[in-house]
């Protein structure tokens, strides 16, 4: 009966706890942030910081510009040419057969897919012409949710696919694409619901970064988070509940200024 009290005891403590309080507490280790945005809060439409700490700084193209719609301050894309583009010729990649997009999109019914991509490539690169690999989470003409892992000096490509979900409704939704060396995992507000096995995923490392969102197609977008680990089910979860910034509002920093969020409890699957 003891052992009932404490245990439900603490249950009640960490249910009233902030999100901010609930982070602390878990501890742990989400590091490896490649690059954060936050549509939603940025002022200078050609520099949109990257919040990860990783330096990746960007600007919207062709129209892109801040926007509220559906009562949420966000990038609105709002034709086929639009998008958001970072860049670092000097910025190295490695993808070590392990990688994670978050985002918050709004999508409508169209001819094309809404991608949110990275690239790692080598050299000056004008386009995704001599990329090493890529990481990709779309939302498909088709109704579907997907995300790819390439390699293109073995011209392989890993996919998981959705459909079904009426995820190009228009509508905020959450998604996220998660792979690691045995899985592929597709998220839609904050539930996972596809875990799709994979084997033979190659490593790929370039000397720059590139993020592209958009270009293809229109849409609107915020809180996009890339990161070099696997996120569990229940960070995916606690993303979608409390939103990037939150997390990283109150993450340490490491001594190269990149982010350094604590989530111990959080890494049990």
């Amino acid at each position: 009966m003891r052992t009932l009290a404490w245990v439900c005891a603490i249950a009640i403590f960490i249910a009233v706890l902030t999100p901010g309080a609930y982070a602390r507490v878990i501890g742990g280790d989400l590091e490896n942030g490649v690059a954060v945005y936050y549509f939603s809060s940025f002022t200078n439409l050609e520099n949109v910081l990257d919040h990860s700490g990783n330096g990746l700084t960007g600007s919207p193209f062709s129209g892109a510009q801040l926007d509220t719609v559906s009562g949420r301050n966000c990038l609105s894309l709002g034709s086929n040419a639009a998008r958001f583009q970072a860049q670092n010729d000097n910025k190295p990649l490695s993808v070590l057969r392990k990688f994670s997009i978050v985002a918050w999109v709004k999508v409508p019914q169209q001819l094309h897919d809404f991608l949110i991509e990275i690239y790692a490539y080598n050299g000056t690169i004008d386009n995704a012409s001599n990329a090493e690999g890529t990481v990709t989470l779309g939302v498909g003409s088709d109704d579907s949710l997907y995300g790819e892992y390439a390699y293109y000096d073995s011209e392989v490509f890993h996919d998981a696919e959705s459909i079904g979900r009426n995820i190009n409704n228009n509508r905020w939704q959450h998604v996220g694409f998660v792979v690691n060396s045995t899985s592929m995992k597709l998220y839609l507000n904050g539930v996972r619901v596809v875990n799709h096995s994979v084997s033979g995923l190659e490593s790929f490392r370039g000397t720059g970064t590139l993020v592209v969102i958009g270009e293809n197609a229109r849409g609107n977008v915020d809180d996009v988070g890339f990161f070099k680990n696997d996120l569990t089910d229940a960070q995916v979860r606690f993303i979608y509940n409390s939103s990037l910034s939150t997390i990283i509002s109150i993450a340490s920093v490491d001594p190269s200024g990149k982010v350094a969020t604590t989530w111990g409890a959080l890494k049990q699957r």
